[in-house]
């Protein structure tokens, strides 16, 4: 059996959650939100806040451009 001194297991947990943040903070959000909104369109995902940890910040900006887009004809 392999013995390990306090240094290598302090290491080694420091690993672990670490791995166990990065994927709390970042990959479940994006995976919860990739599930949800499976099978939206591209316009209607511009529209949506976004993920937890990336928040969409020109929400605004995207409902504005795909409003013209369906006022204006498709060769003006």
């Amino acid at each position: 059996m392999i013995k390990r001194n306090w240094v290598e297991n302090t290491i080694l947990g420091i690993i672990v959650f670490n791995i166990f943040v990065l994927a709390y903070v970042f990959l479940i959000p994006r995976a919860q939100f990739m599930i949800d909104h499976w099978e939206w369109g591209p316009e209607a995902l511009m529209e949506t806040p976004g993920a937890m940890d990336t928040p969409n910040q020109y929400l605004k900006t995207y409902k504005v451009a795909n409003q013209v887009r369906k006022v204006t004809k498709e060769d003006s």
